[in-house]
């Protein structure tokens, strides 16, 4: 059977690496060096060489979603497909020319040739229906991975746990969704949230498969199509895209018309799953439109977490820009634009200014920290609130604003960056408060010399 490891300890008996912690390991019992029968861990497919058939049962049996099943379906069901090929011993021997393959070779050819295998995850309307829906395939197909004509598609369920799996593994697992939706019950309820999991997924939904309903159109069937659209469309995605495959009951048929439609869609091409990062980012607009900053904050904490080592995407710089015009601004976004250092986002950065300065009074931290951001995008706007600032500070935040302004200012020299300033000043009253500066300045500097002489 398939388990998921929780400790990170174990490792494959096959080729003696660790199983990554919460990844899935298949088990099976077998025998050890004194002769004693033993469970052991395999990497599924690493498992593949001690034999199929547990392998084939537990895929039956198990409902468990993890990266890699679908192609391990696949590769289950081409060797047992090839066992059961009979050799065409007999028909080669009654082939007079025998120059060539025959009709029934390049027949059973086809038939095994290897496909492009998809992972598809099925999202269930109604909870309940799940178990239901998930035996009919295992009956109809033999598990849970079908063959057409052109690929092969392994089928994982989902439901409401949806929203709580982690992105990143999810889009490791599935390729694309199909919404299964049963015609029989009365309302969308129970699906709205599991499609806030298609959401968060940043998977594109490629199917709707709706099972229940009779095989001529109706009002009943038009209403639930229109009603699984705009639920996609009220969530913010694609509701026109994803093509409609109707049913009466998981079964063969319904199965192959299934298969025949992903078919197309996927000849047609399936759009890539979004960034993780992205993903995110999409959730942080979603909130700001409703001023939802809590969750926007939260949201482009999780895009800054997805976004990698690598340098910043541009849609976590502009959420970042957006985020200065929250009732409460979250530092993390100014933490985003110190990173990413962008030239383009001064002007925001100077309107953020703006807005929580107050001239002639002492400046906050945040007041010191976008002057100083301001300084090195080379936007020289921030000097008059920074020369302010300084006069009216004290203490810890009046040492920092004369590190800025003697680095950008006077070149290291922050009596040199005075009476610069001084030099630029006409009205008396604003040149009073800096020559008192600068004389501060000198007896300090002056002391200061004055004890390293004397030591």
């Amino acid at each position: 059977m398939f388990y998921r490891d929780a400790s990170g300890m174990a490792r494959c008996r096959t080729c003696g690496a660790v199983i990554a912690r919460g990844g899935v390991y298949f088990q099976r019992e077998d025998t050890n060096e004194r002769g004693y029968g033993n469970w052991y861990q395999h990497h599924p497919t690493c498992a593949l060489e001690g034999g199929i058939e547990d392998i084939a049962a537990a895929l039956k049996q198990s409902t468990l979603a993890f990266a890699g099943r679908a192609e391990l379906e696949a590769e289950v069901q081409e060797r047992l497909a090839r066992a059961r090929v009979k050799p065409l011993v007999n028909e080669r021997e009654l082939s007079s020319e025998n120059t060539g393959p025959t009709a029934v070779s390049i027949a059973e050819e086809s038939r095994l040739a290897k496909r492009p295998v998809h992972a598809v995850g099925l999202v269930v309307h109604e909870q309940w229906a799940a178990g239901r829906m998930l035996q009919s395939m295992r009956e109809a197909l033999g598990g849970l991975h079908m063959r057409t004509a052109n690929n092969g598609y392994g089928f994982a369920s989902y439901g409401d746990e949806l929203p709580d799996l982690d992105v990143v593994e999810l889009q490791k697992t599935v390729r694309a969704f199909v919404l299964y939706v049963s015609t029989a019950g009365s309302t969308m309820a129970p699906m709205k949230r599991a499609l806030w999991g298609v959401r968060a997924s940043g998977l594109p939904v490629v199917a709707l498969w709706l099972v229940g309903d009779a095989t001529m159109p109706s009002p009943a069937r038009d209403r639930r199509e229109q009603e699984v659209r705009e639920a996609l469309d009220a969530l913010g995605l694609d509701a026109d895209l994803p093509p409609v495959v109707h049913a009466q009951r998981v079964d063969s048929a319904a199965l192959r018309a299934l298969g025949e439609g992903l078919d197309e869609v996927f000849s047609r091409g399936v759009p890539e799953p979004e960034h993780p990062a992205d993903v995110a980012v999409r959730s942080f607009h979603w909130f700001a439109d409703e001023r939802r900053w809590s969750e926007a904050s939260r949201s482009l904490d999780t895009a800054m977490r997805r976004n990698g080592p690598k340098g910043l995407r541009p849609t976590i710089v502009a959420a970042a820009v957006r985020a200065l015009d929250a009732d409460e601004v979250p530092m993390l976004a100014l933490q985003i634009l110190a990173r990413a250092k962008d030239p383009a986002t001064t002007d925001a950065l100077w309107v953020f200014l703006q807005a929580i300065w107050q001239p002639g009074a002492p400046p906050g931290p945040t007041v010191v920290f976008v002057c100083e951001l301001l300084a090195e995008l080379g936007d020289p706007r921030y000097e008059s609130v920074a020369w302010d600032g300084y006069v009216h500070s004290m203490g810890s935040l009046r040492e920092d604003i004369e590190a800025l302004l003697a680095k950008f200012g006077g070149g290291g020299d922050l009596v040199k960056a005075i009476e610069q300033r001084i030099a630029q000043q006409t009205a008396p009253e604003a040149i009073e408060p800096l020559r008192a500066l600068l004389a501060r300045v000198k007896r300090r500097a002056k002391k200061r010399a004055s004890l390293e002489g004397g030591s």
